[in-house]
């Protein structure tokens, strides 16, 4: 797991951003800046955007745990 500092930074690009849902553009933001392997969320298409992976977390727990 790995939890992702946010600073200033982050928080203006994403204001910056056209996308409507600054909290969700928050979490691209900060998910794009790292090396993470996919966004976990059951709004997924909040996130289509994205350059990062995003699936559901039931897909998470069954490809990772069962």
């Amino acid at each position: 797991m790995t939890i992702i500092d946010v600073n200033s930074d982050d928080i203006f690009k994403a204001l910056d951003s056209e996308k409507v849902d600054f909290e969700d553009e928050l979490i691209v933001v900060c998910a794009e800046k790292t090396d993470i392997d996919f966004i976990i969320s059951r709004n997924t298409k909040d996130f289509k955007h994205s350059i990062i992976k995003t699936i559901e977390p039931e897909m998470f727990l069954r490809d990772h745990f069962f």
